[in-house]
């Protein structure tokens, strides 16, 4: 099913098809999918999008998922959960890492990460800077 998933968002996004390793397709069937089925199609067309050719391998399906379900107060990259700030600097804060990882995902590319988090390029580049996040010297040191 997984691999019929990754050709029809392939073919139907005009993206490079890929493949999956046995050991992705293992820890995707573990996985506990709350979402169900919307979240793994969800996940299929994030991993063609920011992804280049070749196999998906155990690595980049465990980033994937820890984008998409990460668990409250553990450390999710350099992200850790804390609810006890207002929400303002909780919501900073969490775009903040969220961006950046989309970011090194995406090596550097703005016009990727705008496609993949549903924002407009200008906009996302001024969020960037409020933030104080800046694409260019992330990418560089990738």
């Amino acid at each position: 099913m997984l691999g019929v998933q990754l050709e029809q968002v392939a073919q139907r996004d005009s993206l490079p098809p890929r493949t999956l390793s046995g050991a992705a397709i293992e820890r995707l069937r573990r996985h506990p999918w709350p979402g169900n089925l919307r979240e793994l199609r969800n996940l299929v067309q994030r991993l063609l999008i920011i992804g280049g050719d070749g196999e998906i391998d155990l690595d980049e399906i465990e980033d994937a998922l820890g984008i998409i379900a990460p668990n409250p107060g553990k450390p999710a990259g350099d992200f850790l959960l804390d609810l006890s700030l207002p929400l303002r600097d909780a919501r900073d804060r969490f775009e903040r890492a969220y961006l950046m990882r989309q970011l090194r995902l995406c090596r550097g590319s703005v016009s990727r990460l705008a496609s993949i988090s549903g924002m407009e390029r200008t906009h996302l580049y001024r969020k960037l800077k409020d933030l104080g996040v800046d694409p260019k010297a992330l990418d560089a040191s990738e």
